[in-house]
């Protein structure tokens, strides 16, 4: 209870922090290099990734704490989930050497492993050290939103999708005060979707666009459950704002990486779905 009530105020604390009014180089200034650069990271701007990722860098040479080194890699699911950049080879070699040398730095740090688990799942599709990762980060901590966040995220990824649904019920629980609380909002649509609770699953990427309208993951899952429902106009529209921001997205290939899924069945019928769509 008492983990619960201090993650909910920390939470709290960041949101006021972290309003819109702050500028990129403002939130650079700060010493709180890991909090800034997840608050810029999930503003989902290019200027604003690009700084978070510099105060990174320079986080990681000057502060010996594997949380850097972790949102470092955790970019690269920006990179490839909301079209900020490409990933380079380079990039990719680093976060596989993160693996070892962050747990044995610092096993006790729940958001070090959630970010890692999230990189070796979603990025690398390694879904076996993923699920080891974020298993031991939730046992580390039960009151981190983030942490259950990212667990709901495995599960869907390894179509454990009931598991997803109670995981992602408990990560918007505990996150509505979260500066990051859209992304919450996402993953219990992801969670909905998959179950066939396509009501919910409207409902929630909506809720995620009111607060962050710039989020292709909420875009490309309102298509999928708009088309569900037979509103292909809504569909359709939701569509041609997704290119706006993911002009890529047209090509059946990207649309393949950005949903990324395991379930292949799923796959295809949301692939189909995109294929429905008038004037496509």
């Amino acid at each position: 209870v008492l983990n619960g009530f201090i993650a909910q105020n920390v939470d709290r604390l960041a949101k006021s922090i972290f309003e819109d009014t702050r500028k990129a180089h403002e939130l650079h200034d700060m010493q709180r290099a890991g909090y800034s650069a997840l608050n810029l990271m999930f503003r989902l701007d290019g200027k604003d990734f690009a700084a978070a990722e510099g105060l990174l860098t320079d986080a990681s040479v000057n502060q010996q704490h594997s949380i850097y080194p972790a949102l470092k890699a955790y970019l690269s699911s920006f990179k490839i989930g909301e079209n900020l950049g490409l990933i380079e080879e380079a990039n990719t070699k680093a976060a596989e050497r993160l693996l070892t040398g962050v747990v044995e730095d610092n096993p006790f740090n729940a958001i070090s492993l959630s970010c890692l688990g999230h990189v070796f799942g979603y990025v690398f599709q390694e879904h076996e050290v993923a699920g080891s990762l974020l298993e031991r980060a939730l046992a580390l901590n039960k009151s981190q939103a983030f942490v259950w966040d990212h667990y709901a995220l495995h599960k869907i990824y390894t179509g454990q999708y009931q598991q997803a649904f109670d995981a992602a019920k408990q990560a918007n629980f505990l996150g509505a005060y979260s500066p990051v609380s859209y992304s919450y909002d996402i993953t219990l649509a992801m969670a909905a979707t998959m179950n066939g609770d396509h009501g919910r699953a409207v409902a929630s990427c909506k809720t995620a666009l009111r607060k962050q309208p710039r989020s292709a993951a909420a875009m490309r899952y309102l298509i999928v459950n708009y088309a569900a429902q037979g509103k292909m106009a809504e569909a359709l529209k939701i569509y041609q704002d997704l290119l706006v921001i993911d002009p890529d997205f047209e090509n059946p290939e990207v649309q393949m990486q950005r949903y990324r899924l395991t379930d292949t069945d799923m796959q295809a019928k949301f692939l189909n779905t995109l294929k429905t769509l008038p004037n496509t």
